[in-house]
């Protein structure tokens, strides 16, 4: 699932690019209602003072592969799974890339 937001998630040739680009993956495309809800955070938090901070959550992030270093413990147990890339370079899979943090 792909989730596209902000002001240019509302452009529609954006949105069908993405789905036509994404639709033989089996890959959703989606765009929630958000926009109007940042405007009335915003204009809430500087008129209001209603939003004292934000937080999130949930951990927000990708999978993705991790360079191979030999004298970490935490890469050295699992050895065994490491992978040779065409180019020669070692990785580990199954990584969690965190974009976003939950506090």
């Amino acid at each position: 699932t792909v989730v596209i937001v902000g002001g240019f998630s509302a452009n529609e040739w954006l949105f069908a690019s993405l789905q036509t680009a994404f639709q033989n993956d089996k890959v959703t495309v989606c765009r929630p209602d958000g926009n109007k809800a940042v405007a009335d955070g915003a204009v809430s938090f500087y008129i209001d003072h209603f939003v004292s901070s934000r937080v999130a959550k949930f951990n927000y992030g990708t999978d993705c592969v991790t360079s191979y270093i030999p004298f970490l413990s935490s890469h050295s147990i699992r050895s065994s799974k490491v992978e040779l890339l065409p180019l020669g370079k070692r990785v580990l899979p199954d990584h969690f890339s965190s974009i976003l943090s939950k506090v």
